[in-house]
């Protein structure tokens, strides 16, 4: 199935699938944006951290959205965000060394080394499981996305960036087979990682 370009994507005429990722997405950047500026002097670091987050906020909804309509992963775009992520961790990783982090937030250090351990845990476990089951239960794509994830949500908030993904996609499974039997029933994985991914972050800024 070939792959539909932005053009193509946005002329289409906007749906309740639409409205919904565009209003959780404008809700989301509207509390980031209170949680940077509500209750603090607004600077140029954090005005840029703002800008920066703002924009990877953009691009894991517009990827959560292609998924939950196209069932795949956006290809060029993931890998983008990837190597963004990637070379920002190691850029941070050189110029402050083992133990430097980013401090992005009062109760938020972005730290390069806790990154790095999360994306291999993830992308292990996602790669696995996608070597086992053939990719019928994933596939490669979703590994990117747990690599971005890990290097978004760090090491020490793994469990909390899993619970919140797979509780949300079982209770989306439930819903849409009214509880019925779920055997065979395919689920876009993406929306829910990156359900994770802004929760965590939200939490920690």
């Amino acid at each position: 199935m070939k792959t539909p370009s932005l053009y193509e994507i946005f002329k289409q005429p906007c749906g309740k699938v639409e409205k919904l990722f565009i209003g959780t997405t404008f809700f989301t950047l509207t509390v980031l944006a209170f949680k940077f500026f509500g209750f603090r002097d607004i600077s140029a670091i954090g005005f840029g951290h703002f800008a920066i987050i703002s924009a990877i906020f953009l691009i894991l909804a517009y990827l959560a959205y292609f998924d939950f309509k196209r069932m795949e992963v956006h290809n060029s775009l993931s890998f983008v965000l990837l190597a963004f992520l990637l070379l920002l961790n190691i850029a941070i990783y050189i110029l402050s060394g083992s133990e430097g982090y980013v401090q992005i937030s009062e109760t938020w250090k972005y730290i390069p080394y806790e990154n790095f351990i999360a994306a291999i845990i993830l992308g292990t476990l996602f790669l696995l499981t996608v070597l086992i089951s053939k990719e019928k239960a994933l596939g490669l794509g979703d590994v990117r996305i747990a690599i971005i994830s890990g290097l978004l949500v760090s090491y020490g908030n793994l469990i909390l960036w899993a619970y919140i993904t797979v509780f949300s996609a079982l209770i989306y499974g439930l819903l849409i087979t009214k509880g019925k039997q779920m055997k065979g029933l395919k689920i876009p994985f993406v929306p829910f990682m990156v359900l994770g991914i802004v929760i965590v972050v939200l939490l920690g800024v």
